[in-house]
């Protein structure tokens, strides 16, 4: 009788998966994002994850890695944010519109941007509106996947 608290979404858009030996980039354009609407939503930001490795200094590096959207405050979360709102974040993220070296979550990444050009970022800009956010999300179910939804 509860609607699901959990979900996959696939994001499309150019993001960095990885860095090469010689530390150049490695790009994709499909990236998969856990969603957690825990019990304390929308009191408290939801959990995200990335489910596919990026490249940033704000996601955690490695399987599910972690996805910093601020802490509350200015720049930060907010009970008033949609989803729609956050997954637009999430987006500019990938896409290296929207970083915080600062408070990185990935020490590599930061490091790495720090000694890139700042001319290779952002890697996409195409504007991203709220009623385009769902031509750039696909809620996936198990029969679309080969990972298991948690």
């Amino acid at each position: 009788g509860q609607p699901p608290n959990k979900y996959v979404i696939r994001l499309t858009c150019r993001g960095i998966t990885t860095i090469d030996g010689s530390g150049r980039p490695v790009f994709s354009n499909n990236h998969l994002l856990a969603v957690d609407l825990h019990n304390e939503y929308p009191r408290r930001g939801p959990l995200f994850n990335m489910l596919t490795p990026v490249w940033h200094p704000n996601i955690g590096h490695g399987p599910g890695g972690w996805v910093c959207i601020g802490d509350a405050g200015d720049h930060g979360y907010s009970p008033a944010m949609g989803l729609d709102d956050l997954i637009v974040r999430i987006i500019e993220i990938i896409r290296y519109e929207n970083y915080t070296p600062g408070s990185a979550a990935n020490g590599l990444a930061r490091d790495w941007v720090s000694h890139q050009p700042k001319t290779m970022f952002p890697l996409e800009t195409a504007q991203i509106r709220g009623a385009d956010i769902f031509g750039a999300i696909e809620f996936l179910d198990d029969d679309d996947l080969d990972i298991e939804i948690w």
